[in-house]
């Protein structure tokens, strides 16, 4: 089966992108060899998405993820409001050279990766002629119903590899794309799943993945199935997406600060006030990021002159800047920090005695974004900053390639490419997330805990949940053969 978005990206179009970049960079300021620095960085990280396989692979995804949301669409939004790349932040150059020579470690991983994947994926044929409307349904209920009916270690055990609801919208959406030539997308248990999801948990407990985490498992799958969308549907689209980001962002970040206060009776009289009045929701959010009282919320390090909104989300420059600024002078961290993600990795039901320790929480302190009593909030950075934080130039170099070929061979060798088999878009709806901001952590746990419940909730879902989920639907139409 071929892929119906291409693998591949000619290096005559990137080049191309990249100079017309150059060229706006240097008229709003930026110095030359900053520009240069981009420009390498984009080439480097084109041959790299090509020699993973583009979105073929999960390894793919991670590298396209990575460079997107770690600086890409940074930069192109600093060139967009005519801001020079060196602004806000403490040494721009430095800290583009660590991604460079960070992307250039990742393409070797990469070359690495290719050539010790195995031939077929372990869930190659997992799905095979299984009813995908009852492995829908079934994955819904696998999902919520024990996520409210467990409790104590066992219940945070399974909250940490429930990845059935989002099974539940990625694998039916895929199909029904699939066997609809591009024509339709959701079925009634994906829809179903996509809602509940947004709703129950994004909205209703103002969080920001539980918002825009389903829409985006939709996308993924829509697109690895070829889904054939009309210029103007995307335009629509396109815009209930930026009104979206425009008003659920600040409607997230104001409401997670009325839980547990007596401004409103019920959370659902919050969510209500909030979204009826978007308008003054933005006010009162954009007021905050003012008072130096709720700065902590929100982070110190912001790359563009004025708040944007998600967009300051959706990059890492600015806290990776400040992070690499701390460590050239002189505070550094340890490769004992790279260690620890190892027995993290292990369910704490497993191994009740794991230490408590959270790398982001406390980089945050370090750079004075949190309080020093603080000991549960993190801070995300990339794993380039990461990297370098903890080894300099040998852990952007060497520790974060020997982690990255561990990671990129064992996700490619257990889903085999997206072409022969849907599973890996789960690994490349979780690259959303960790490939940008998951540090070196995400480069342990992407292997280990997340291909474990990868593996889990996969053949529970064509061995268990068409059981389960033919208890609430009907059985699907099946084509007889004459004989």
């Amino acid at each position: 089966m071929k892929l119906p978005y291409p693998t591949r990206v000619p290096i005559f179009y990137a080049m191309s992108f990249a100079a017309v970049l150059f060229m706006v960079e240097l008229v709003e300021g930026t110095p030359i060899g900053l520009c240069v620095t981009v420009m390498a960085y984009i080439f480097v990280a084109t041959l790299t998405f090509n020699e993973a396989g583009g979105l073929n692979y999960p390894s793919g995804g991670y590298v396209f993820f990575n460079v997107l949301l770690t600086v890409l669409l940074g930069l192109v939004t600093k060139a967009v409001l005519g801001e020079a790349v060196q602004s806000n932040v403490f040494n721009a150059q430095k800290t583009m050279l660590v991604y460079l020579i960070g992307q250039i470690a990742m393409m070797v991983a990469i070359f690495a990766t290719r050539r010790a994947t195995s031939a077929k994926g372990l869930l190659e044929g997992v799905l095979t002629n299984a009813p995908i409307g009852q492995v829908g349904f079934g994955c819904l209920l696998l999902g919520v119903v024990p996520a409210y009916l467990l409790t104590g270690g066992i219940a945070t055990a399974f909250a940490q590899l429930n990845y059935f609801v989002i099974i539940a919208i990625l694998i039916p959406v895929y199909v029904r794309v699939v066997r609809s030539g591009g024509e339709k997308s959701f079925n009634v248990p994906s829809f179903v799943a996509w809602a509940f999801f947004t709703v129950v948990w994004g909205l209703f407990v103002f969080s920001k993945f539980g918002i825009f985490a389903p829409s985006t498992a939709w996308i993924i799958a829509c697109a690895a199935g070829g889904y054939r969308i009309s210029i103007a549907r995307a335009a629509i689209l396109a815009g209930v997406a930026a009104v979206a980001f425009a008003v659920l962002t600040p409607y997230s970040q104001v409401g997670r600060g009325t839980l547990g206060s007596d401004r409103y009776a019920t959370a659902g009289a919050a969510v209500w006030d909030l979204l009826t009045h978007p308008l003054r929701t933005r006010e009162f959010y954009y007021a905050s990021l003012a008072n130096d009282s709720l700065v902590a919320n929100f982070g110190y390090y912001h790359w563009f002159d004025q708040p944007q909104g998600i967009l300051d989300r959706l990059n890492m420059f600015a806290v990776d800047d400040a992070l690499i600024h701390i460590t050239d002078n002189g505070e550094t961290g340890s490769l004992a920090a790279v260690w620890s993600y190892f027995p993290n990795a292990v369910p704490r039901f497993l191994y009740p005695s794991k230490p408590n320790i959270h790398w982001g929480n406390v980089y945050g302190i370090k750079l004075g974004m949190l309080a020093t009593e603080d000991e549960t909030t993190g801070i995300s950075f990339s794993p380039f900053a990461d990297a370098y934080h903890t080894g300099q130039w040998i852990g952007v170099t060497l520790v974060m390639t020997l982690m990255m070929v561990l990671c990129f061979t064992v996700m490619d060798s257990i889903t085999g490419p997206i072409a022969r088999s849907p599973w890996g878009l789960f690994f490349i709806f979780s690259c959303a997330h960790f490939a940008p901001e998951g540090m070196l952590g995400a480069l342990v746990i992407l292997p280990t805990a997340t291909s474990l419940g990868l593996v889990m909730v996969a053949y529970m879902s064509v061995k268990a949940a068409p059981i389960i989920g033919g208890l609430v639907s009907t059985p699907e139409k099946r084509l007889l053969r004459r004989t």
